[in-house]
């Protein structure tokens, strides 16, 4: 498909709130586990930003990763692959770190970027945060998040967000329905579900980044290979990790059980496939 063709895309993650107990924790770490995994794959690495050469031969070039979640994948592992360069995970969530974990160059902290990244201004020179389309308002997309990420962001350095779309073009009647389901929740949370159309507009209005962004379609199911049967694994663990989808489709848990196997079957009929969206930003030397 032509990136110019008109598509209908809608968000798929993430669908739950934070945790509530260790269950709930374990599903948690699964699907940031397997996201991770799966991104990588897709994007073929683990950042686009052109910064390689700094995070192998630059001694303290600092990295944030703005929402690492708990099991801090993508930061656990770059940077492990980069020992010169500094590392900064930051969530609401105190991290769940293997028993062996002893690196230096990697600290955590725990902080609300609503209430402000509690760093200095130009301080960071890759600012990086991925799936996190419904954690936030559209203001507060606006207002904060963006405006934040600029801030700490060092003139030259680079700040690297990824989203996942779906392009209902390609999804069964099931699918459609636990997208239904997934909007009119983000919608009773005040959450604009489509709001990675907006990022590029709300970096722009900062005149302080030059912005660029990729899309890559990705297949769902056994039809895409090794991808694509990733990519369904990821999206069944979501689904089935969400106990509240269940009261917002209103069936019972042996009716939704029978979905899941269902939107199994239809992303092999339909050949479904998600969109994985790229902006990533240049800060203006003054």
């Amino acid at each position: 498909m032509s990136r110019d063709q008109k598509i209908t895309k809608y968000p798929l993650y993430p669908l739950y709130p934070f945790p509530k107990n260790d269950l709930e924790l374990e599903q948690d770490a699964k699907c940031s586990k397997l996201l991770h995994e799966l991104m990588k794959k897709v994007w073929g690495g683990n950042f686009v930003s052109p910064i390689e050469q700094e995070l192998r031969n630059k001694k303290d070039f600092k990295v944030l990763d703005v929402g690492c979640g708990t099991t801090c994948s993508w930061i656990l592992e770059i940077s492990k692959t980069y020992p010169l360069a500094k590392f900064i995970g930051l969530d609401l969530l105190s991290p769940l770190l293997p028993k062996d974990f002893s690196q230096n160059n990697l600290q955590f902290v725990q902080s609300d970027i609503l209430k402000g990244l509690p760093f200095e201004d130009g301080s960071i020179d890759f600012v990086h945060m991925r799936c996190l389309t419904a954690a936030f308002t559209e203001r507060q997309w606006e207002e904060v998040v963006i405006k934040e990420l600029v801030r700490v962001c060092k003139p030259g350095g680079w700040i690297e967000l990824l989203e996942i779309d779906v392009d209902g073009k390609s999804l069964g009647p099931t699918s459609k329905r636990f997208i239904s389901a997934c909007m009119a929740k983000f919608e009773n949370r005040g959450v604009n579900g489509l709001i990675s159309e907006e990022i590029p507009e709300f970096f722009e209005s900062t005149n302080q980044v030059e912005i660029y962004a990729e899309e890559k379609y990705s297949p769902i199911g056994n039809w895409g290979d090794e991808l694509g049967k990733l990519a369904l694994e990821f999206f069944v663990s979501i689904f089935s990790s969400s106990d509240e989808l269940i009261d917002w489709i209103r069936v019972s848990k042996e009716e939704y059980e029978h979905m899941i196997a269902q939107y199994i079957k239809e992303v092999e009929i339909y050949r479904s496939y998600f969109i994985n969206i790229k902006f990533y930003c240049q800060k203006i030397t003054s």
